[in-house]
């Protein structure tokens, strides 16, 4: 993952929780995770929305 340059963005799926303390010099972007006996709040929910509209350029 140092290949990835500085200046980009990096989105991920929810698999990679943890992936902002790997590439703190990064803007890392992952839906957040509900949790047991956590669930998500309303405003987590719509932020997981809009990220899951972006679309990734691989």
């Amino acid at each position: 993952m140092e290949r990835i340059p500085r200046r980009v963005g990096v989105v991920a799926d929810a698999g990679f929780d943890g992936l902002h303390h790997d590439l703190p010099e990064h803007s890392v972007a992952t839906p957040h995770q509900a949790r047991r006996n956590h669930p998500l709040k309303e405003d987590q929910k719509s932020a997981n929305q809009e990220l899951a509209r972006v679309r990734i350029v691989v």
